[in-house]
């Protein structure tokens, strides 16, 4: 009777062995829900937050033929850790006593504290964000030397420096706002997102949209574009995103008439696009919410037109160029039946979930409180699935939550460290005091000055932290030239989206490309080209508030109609056929005549209707000699 009892322990202990952080893992999950209910004080709550962080992080499984000293160094950082974090727990009271006037002791804990969490930053995120935190720390202790013109700033002593990184958590630092975001919703829609791909949810939405679209001209690339989309609104990963819908969609692209630097393309700019899309937009959504001090609902409200927007024009370039190329689509026998898709119970799990969870975001409900009852929601369901939950799959779940998500709390810590330097130094301040002086305090030239920079910043680092970096030093600037707060956070955000589809770096087409086996260069030709609309609109909606839902009614419906056809004659003269000298002429006329389109002013739209009707003249006109000719 005992017996079946001894082996669940046995499988139990078996699989711990292999996963040793998985308890830690555990704790970590318990505590974000428990400070749900029972939040601490903020200084102790995320300096608890991040004793599992760091741990978890220093403590990560190496290979095994590693050096021994590396996993002894790693040990003496888990235990440096533990000390540095748990002192403000300890101590938080007299800290606060004494806040202004550091002790030795709050010093040496301090800068052990920085030193941990540019190491941590560097584990979880790569060396690049390590260089910039450097950067940013060198600026606070020698900025006064830097001539006043170029963003000198008062001398501040190191008891001053780790005062406000370390002990202070008003103008950020470790402590602060980024860490707060990170512990507070991101981990519980990691959850979300890895209890979705447990129970096969995204399973379902994929098989779903294969199943709307997947016979049609183009109908893999279609898929491709729509599953990216919606599963990707979730995670927020490109990269992730990739691998997850990429591995099913490029060798179906590939097999209907796709070259596989295409196929690559199309995943990778269809993957870039779910983190702008609504509802949740990966981690940036919250720290914009932070950020602007407004309601969750108000930054999916002024998210959505664009998202949509952008994979409207992929959608209609995927479709233009199977046309061009004669692109089939997948035989019936590879698409998944209607009947059979809609009734599997996993696609209860999914849109049961999501609704609750997009239903209780607009219902103004803090995001937090609404990815819970989502998280609840779906777990109930499953039960009721075929692939219902058990013990074992829910240690999975918790485990692949911790492991993909400590390294990105790191980064929060980290970005605490570089908001926490902007602002105690004023170097924000200087930097648009600069910028307009360069642009001429002229609006376009200081949008592409900013969208520049922030490509530039996006080499090496992901989006996220451009976006933090760039709301910092950019923003500022935008928002004096008359944008909209809100407009110059999206136009930020967007040009960061960008750096994952652009070279030299380009992370999405990267693995993109990996999973297609093609070449990279390629690949990111035709990133870029599908994904020539997320470098276009955020300049539309920073000079038009319209496309944010922010104008009047009969505004707002101009301006989205126009950017509608925009963005399709936009895609046409990227992606349409091409033969001959006059249909490339024809395509030039209705590319420009479909990005004037996209931009607000009488003129503007006039032009680029003419221009485009003049272009389709002449496609019409070529067309139908070549066809007389035949």
């Amino acid at each position: 009777m005992n017996q079946p009892i001894e082996n669940v322990k046995e499988s139990l202990l078996e699989w711990l062995e292999k996963h040793p952080l998985a308890p830690l893992f555990l704790v970590l999950t318990a505590y974000v829900v428990y400070h749900f209910f029972r939040p601490l004080p903020p200084l102790r709550g995320r300096a608890l937050f991040l004793v599992m962080v760091f741990v978890s992080l220093f403590l990560r499984p190496r290979p095994a033929d590693s050096r021994r000293i590396l996993r002894l160094i790693d040990y003496l950082l888990a235990g440096a850790a533990v000390v540095v974090f748990l002192y403000p727990i300890i101590y938080h009271e007299d800290i606060a006593y004494r806040l202004g006037e550091p002790t030795s002791v709050d010093i040496l804990i301090g800068l052990i504290a920085i030193i941990l969490t540019v190491e941590g930053t560097r584990r979880g995120m790569g060396n690049a964000l390590a260089v910039v935190i450097c950067i940013f720390l060198a600026y606070f202790i020698f900025g006064h030397h830097i001539p006043v013109g170029f963003g000198y700033h008062v001398e501040f002593d190191i008891e001053e420096m780790v005062d406000a990184i370390f002990l202070d958590i008003q103008l950020d630092g470790i402590f602060g706002l980024s860490t707060y975001v990170f512990f507070k919703y991101i981990f519980l829609f990691f959850l979300y997102g890895n209890l979705l791909m447990a129970t096969n949810a995204s399973g379902f939405i994929m098989d779903f949209i294969r199943a709307i679209v997947g016979t049609r001209r183009g109908g893999a690339a279609m898929a491709s574009v729509t599953g990216s989309g919606a599963l990707g609104s979730i995670s927020g990963m490109a990269m992730g995103n990739v691998m997850i819908t990429g591995v099913v969609t490029i060798p179906l692209m590939k097999r209907t008439g796709f070259k596989p630097w295409v196929a690559a393309g199309v995943e990778a700019a269809a993957s870039s696009g779910g983190q702008i899309m609504p509802p949740v937009m990966g981690a940036v959504s919250f720290l914009m919410m932070a950020f602007l001090g407004v309601p969750y609902v108000r930054i999916i409200k002024a998210a959505v037109i664009p998202a949509l927007l952008f994979y409207l024009a992929i959608l209609a370039s995927v479709y233009f160029y199977s046309v061009r190329v004669g692109a089939t689509g997948v035989t019936r026998s590879e698409v998944p039946k209607m009947k059979e898709v809609v009734t599997r119970w996993e696609g209860l799990t999914f849109v049961l979930s999501f609704v609750v969870l997009l239903g209780l975001i607009v219902a103004r409900k803090s995001p937090m409180y609404a990815v819970m009852c989502a998280i609840g929601v779906a777990f109930v369901v499953s039960f009721f699935t075929p692939s219902r939950l058990n013990l074992r799959k829910m240690l999975e779940i918790v485990h692949e939550t911790g492991t993909g998500f400590v390294g990105l709390g790191a980064a929060g810590a980290g970005l605490g460290i570089v908001i926490c330097t902007t602002l105690q130094t004023g170097f924000a301040f200087r930097i648009t005091s600069l910028l307009l002086e360069w642009t001429g305090s002229q609006m376009i030239p200081t949008l592409i000055a900013v969208f520049v920079a922030c490509f530039f910043l996006g080499m090496g680092l992901p989006p996220i932290i451009v976006y933090v970096v760039s709301v910092l030093l950019g923003a500022p600037a935008l928002i004096e030239m008359g944008i909209t707060p809100m407009g110059a956070h999206l136009f930020c955000f967007y040009a960061a989206i960008c750096c994952e589809l652009s070279p030299p770096i380009a992370t999405a087409a990267y693995v993109a490309s990996m999973v297609a086996n093609t070449n990279f260069w390629r690949t990111c030709l035709f990133s870029m080209m599908f994904g020539a609309a997320a470098h276009i609109l955020p300049f539309a909606f920073a000079l038009d508030k319209s496309l944010l839902l922010m104008g009047s009614v009969k505004g707002t419906i101009w301006a989205i109609s126009t950017a509608g056809v925009g963005v399709v004659l936009q895609s046409w003269g990227i992606a349409g056929p091409f033969k001959g000298y006059m249909e490339a002429v024809s395509r030039t006329l209705v590319l420009v005549g479909g990005v004037l389109l996209i931009f607000p002013g009488t003129n503007n739209v006039v032009i680029g209707t003419l221009l485009a009707l003049i272009g389709g003249a002449i496609a019409f006109i070529q067309r139908r000699t070549i066809l007389k000719s035949e």
